[in-house]
């Protein structure tokens, strides 16, 4: 008799370990799953973001560099602006406070070269380095993330 409830006692414990390795694992899957969907999202508004300015760019170098303005150029402008601003404030919802800041200092100077053109030198030049700035953040954040 002690011996039958010497096992019933090792097995019920036996099992009790093996449902908390069984839950254990299947939270981990879960946060595993969540984290790749959240990096998803963030590569697919990422993405959407550098569309915008890749286009910003683009009319500009139209309208700036080589001198072809004009009204329908200028409507584009304008729309892609707005665009910009709401696809930023995505990468600000999605992103770390460093990722955040690149994309608002990107925003903030495709839009001044937009409305003003470029100050010095040719548009490529000035939109290259913030954008550059913002992809190496985004990177390490979505290749390294601490969540």
């Amino acid at each position: 008799m002690i011996g039958s409830v010497a096992g019933a006692a090792v097995g019920g414990a036996v099992a009790l370990i093996t449902q908390l390795i069984n839950q254990r694992a299947e939270t981990r899957r879960r946060r595993d799953d969540i984290n790749e969907a959240r990096r998803a999202e963030i590569l697919t508004q990422v993405i959407s973001y550098l569309k915008l300015i890749e286009q910003a760019e683009l009319i500009a170098v139209e309208k700036y560099d080589r001198g072809k303005g004009s009204e329908s150029l200028d409507l584009r402008a304008v729309e892609t602006k707005e665009a910009i601003w709401v696809a930023q404030r995505m990468i600000e919802l999605l992103c770390e406070q460093e990722v955040s800041v690149a994309a608002h200092n990107l925003s903030s100077v495709t839009d001044e070269i937009i409305k003003n053109g470029p100050s010095h030198g040719s548009v490529v030049l000035e939109i290259r380095p913030k954008r550059k700035e913002f992809i190496k953040k985004v990177r390490s954040q979505i290749t390294h993330p601490e969540h």
